[in-house]
């Protein structure tokens, strides 16, 4: 499933041999003018999507901050939850073990009940181990 915009068409310059030299011309600076047209679209796309990304960063970001950073993550029965509220520690409760599979799954529908068109969450553990969540994997 991709939720990939369609690009728009690449340009094509086709020159008849029969043209005359003004016909030519005339063709290569229409061609060039869809091509200039093309690229500012495309750019347009870009910064665009640069600033949804920017936006979908700086909120899972926050929210991370504001939920999981220096918190100890829980199951929803977890006995240490009682400690923790005692001694005004920070945690964040889970439906499951806080595993990074589950971590990846909590940030993706986070991502996504506020609205962000995120397809998957890669949740770094080590410099080369990751877990990642993709609801369409999960079947």
């Amino acid at each position: 499933m991709s939720h990939s915009p369609s690009l728009p068409d690449r340009p094509r310059l086709e020159l008849d041999p029969e043209m005359s030299d003004a016909e030519r011309l005339e063709a290569i600076r229409q061609h060039y003018r869809r091509i200039v047209q093309v690229n500012e679209e495309l750019e347009d796309r870009l910064a665009d999507a640069e600033g949804r990304r920017g936006d979908l960063k700086d909120d899972v970001k926050g929210w991370i901050d504001e939920n999981m950073d220096h918190a100890m993550l829980v199951r929803h029965d977890d006995p240490l939850i009682e400690y923790l509220e005692d001694t005004g520690e920070p945690y964040y409760v889970m439906d499951e073990n806080p595993t990074a599979e589950a971590i990846a799954r909590e940030i993706y529908e986070y991502a996504e009940s506020q609205g962000h068109p995120v397809t998957s969450v890669k949740l770094w553990e080590t410099g080369s181990s990751y877990a990642t969540y993709a609801p369409e994997t999960e079947r």
